[in-house]
């Protein structure tokens, strides 16, 4: 893609349409290289060049068309990177995102309670997450107590956020479906 690619907002809704087949195993989770026959030092920066291109291109439009979303432990790693990302990210979906955003009371000395982040912070109210959505099953055997969590320290220090907990669903794919349906009805609107 060339510097001056923008992708509108219908792509980005369809790119995250496709991430969400990715992660519910109904589509290939990577897509083989055309230049698989490379080296790998040179596979690996052909994949960082198109990485950082289309990365470029994703916000060339401005954090306003910007969205991420993620489930379980990638619902942990979008939300984490809202906040690390505020100037490039507008909108974020985590649906059951598991402990270690933040640090948290659940699952202590282990993997899953490493945080990424020391705590929720807003640099500036200009690059405040227009819309921040989590969303767990009442079903869910490992993250309602994060989401949840999250959600109250969010709203604690005033950080609009829509946090759902949906009567009957588990940690599995009609829980990501149901919560990427919610989301992009939300995003992109203005």
């Amino acid at each position: 893609m060339s510097k001056n690619t923008v992708i509108p907002k219908a792509a980005c809704a369809i790119l995250l349409a496709a991430l969400l087949l990715s992660s519910c195993g109904s589509a290939p989770a990577e897509v083989p290289s055309a230049a698989t026959t490379e080296a790998p030092d040179q596979q690996s920066a052909a994949n960082a060049e198109t990485a950082a291109s289309t990365a470029e291109a994703f916000t060339a439009s401005g954090t306003a068309s910007t969205a991420v979303t993620g489930v379980s432990q990638g619902g942990t790693e979008a939300l984490a990177s809202a906040f690390k990302w505020q100037d490039k990210i507008a909108y974020v979906g985590s649906f059951a995102p598991s402990t270690g955003v933040i640090p948290t009371p659940f699952y202590k000395g282990s993997f899953w309670n490493t945080p990424i982040l020391d705590d929720f912070k807003i640099d500036s109210p200009e690059t405040m997450p227009r819309y921040i959505y989590l969303c767990v099953g009442t079903e869910d055997p490992y993250c309602i107590n994060s989401t949840l969590y999250y959600g109250e320290i969010m709203d604690k220090k005033g950080i609009p956020n829509r946090t759902e907990l949906i009567e009957g669903y588990d940690h599995g794919n009609e829980m990501w479906e149901l919560g990427h349906y919610n989301f992009l009805q939300k995003i992109f609107l203005d």
